[in-house]
């Protein structure tokens, strides 16, 4: 293992049954939805659960390297102020076929 993040690819093992690489494990990531305590009112359409005006918080998702095992897995849901910059906390880059 590493110590830090690991390279994108590096474990090629791991690949999803979707064929995507490095879904967990590496930092935590940005959610566009605001955050909501629990999913009563979620949107059924699958969009992003926005209030207006926006809030101060925003939802990160997954685990990251340094987690206990627990707590390094996609379900992972928390918050923290949308400002905040750090080592731990990224953002994925997709594309729509």
């Amino acid at each position: 293992g590493y110590i830090y993040t690991s390279p994108v690819g590096h474990y090629p093992n791991g690949v999803s049954p979707a064929g995507c690489y490095d879904m967990a494990g590496n930092v935590l990531e940005w959610c566009e939805d605001d955050w909501h305590g629990n999913y009563s009112g979620v949107p059924t359409n699958g969009s992003a659960w926005i209030d207006y005006p926006r809030g101060p918080y925003r939802i990160y998702r997954g685990g990251a390297w340094y987690y206990f095992d627990v707590d390094a897995r996609c379900a992972v849901r928390s918050n923290t102020f949308a400002y905040i910059s750090s080592w731990w906390l990224g953002f994925r880059c997709a594309m729509t076929p």
